[in-house]
């Protein structure tokens, strides 16, 4: 399910400036199931079920003061929400470059991110610049462990897909353009 809105707040006299608002709110619902999924514990004689079911309610606000054909500014803020998928809990296995096992128990990555920015035109140049942080919350990531096939097999060093305690990306994005006619 998802809403989302958008209204303009002001507007100058001249009627070039405005200042417009939006948001919104999206709710997500994931369910998965897998059965007979091997080598979920190493202690099990055999392979169990995976089944997780998660949802998440996000939401997103913004402003933007822009005039048309001479700037846009805005201010967003967003957040997001991602389950982990299948392949994601329950693999098992070489996967080209280091063997893999399952995590049943792997939950959703959250995320809040800011992003600001804008564009101006100085006929016939178009300056673009935006910056944005993304806090990421239960981070997917992958951490090293030893398992023990459950036939009793030698232990081996493998990698498990986790939740870590977070990530931060930043990053500044700019762009210049000029047309002549």
């Amino acid at each position: 399910f998802y809403g989302h809105g958008e209204a303009r707040i002001w507007r100058a006299a001249s009627g070039g400036d405005e200042l417009r608002a939006s948001g919104g709110a999206r709710f997500s619902r994931f369910e998965a199931f897998a059965p007979d999924v091997p080598g979920i514990d190493a202690t099990a004689t055999g392979p169990a079920d995976v089944h997780y079911s998660y949802q998440g309610l996000v939401g997103s606000a913004g402003v933007q003061l822009l005039r048309p054909n001479a700037y846009n500014l805005y201010l967003s803020f967003l957040q997001g929400f991602r389950a982990p998928n299948l392949q994601e809990t329950t693999v098992i296995g070489d996967t080209g470059s280091k063997f893999e096992v399952a995590n049943p128990d792997l939950g959703p990555e959250r995320s809040n991110t800011w992003e600001a920015g804008g564009r101006l035109l100085f006929s016939p140049v178009q300056v673009e610049v935006a910056g944005f942080r993304a806090e990421i919350y239960d981070a997917i990531d992958e951490a090293e462990v030893e398992y023990q096939p459950a036939d009793g097999g030698q232990v081996i060093n493998a990698v498990q897909r986790v939740n870590t305690a977070e990530a931060l990306y930043y990053g500044v994005e700019s762009a210049l353009a000029a047309e002549w006619r």
